[in-house]
C-alpha cells in the first residue's frame, strides 16, 4: 500500500519536525476499503525526544455528513454539499445520494462530478451568492465559500431551487456559514484531541510501532 494516501499520511507525519504536527490527506480510492474513497489524518508519537512511530486514523465520512445534512432553512429543494478540487463529492448529497454520494462520485466521476460556476469559484477562493444552473440542470440560488484546513481546499455550497429560494437567500447564506463553522470546529477538535492525547501519553505505556507503513 506504499502508493496509497494512507502511506502518504504516514510519510508526511514521519518526516515532520513538529511533535504536535497533524497531517491530513484528501479522499482517494483505498484498496483495503474495496476502492471506496478514504481520507486519513496522521501525527507522530513521541516519548520525550524519542519518536516511537506514527499514529494514522481513518477519517469518518459520517461526521461530515451529519454536519452537511443540517436542514434548517433549506426547505424542500435545498442542500449543502462539500466538493473537492477534483470536483468530486466530499459529503453525500441529501437530494441525490444515488449518483452524488462520496462513494458514487468516485466510482463514476462522469455522472457524480460537480463542476459548476459555484464550485470553481469557491475552489479559487471566492465567497459569494448568485443564481446558477446546478449539476442537475436546475436553476438555483447558491451561496458558496472555500473551506481550507490542513492544506486542503474544499468548496462548500448551499443551494436551493430559485423558485423556492427567492424569499430566503439570507437564510441560505446563514446555513452555509453555520455548516462551515461547525466543519472547522470539528476539524479543529481533531487537532486538540491529538494534543490532549500527547499530554496524557506520559502516563501511558506506549508500545513501539513499526517505522514504515
Amino acid at each position: 500500500y506504499a502508493r496509497t494516501n494512507f502511506a502518504e499520511a504516514f510519510r508526511m507525519a514521519n518526516a515532520g519536525v513538529d511533535k504536535d504536527g497533524v497531517f491530513l490527506v484528501d479522499y482517494k480510492p483505498y484498496t483495503p476499503s474495496y476502492e471506496d474513497p478514504e481520507s486519513f489524518i496522521a501525527s507522530p508519537i513521541y516519548d520525550g525526544e524519542e519518536k516511537l512511530g506514527v499514529a494514522v486514523f481513518q477519517m469518518s465520512i459520517e461526521h461530515l455528513n451529519d454536519i452537511m445534512g443540517l436542514r434548517a432553512g433549506l426547505g424542500e429543494t435545498g442542500e449543502t454539499i462539500l466538493v473537492g478540487p477534483d470536483h468530486l463529492m466530499r459529503s453525500d448529497s441529501y437530494l441525490n445520494a444515488d449518483t452524488h454520494s462520496v462513494v458514487a462520485s468516485f466510482k463514476d466521476p462522469a455522472i457524480g462530478m460537480v463542476d459548476t460556476d459555484a464550485t470553481r469559484a469557491a475552489l479559487a477562493g471566492t465567497t459569494a451568492s448568485e443564481e446558477i444552473v446546478d449539476y442537475e440542470e436546475n436553476e438555483v440560488l447558491v451561496a458558496y465559500t472555500p473551506v481550507q484546513v490542513q492544506g486542503l481546499t474544499w468548496a462548500l455550497v448551499a443551494k436551493k431551487n430559485t423558485e423556492e429560494a427567492l424569499s430566503g437567500i439570507t437564510t441560505m447564506v446563514q446555513a452555509s456559514a453555520d455548516a462551515k463553522r461547525m466543519l472547522l470546529l470539528w476539524l479543529a477538535g481533531l487537532s486538540l484531541d491529538r494534543k490532549s492525547t500527547r499530554l496524557n501519553s506520559s502516563h501511558t505505556d506506549i508500545s513501539r510501532m513499526p517505522s514504515s507503513a
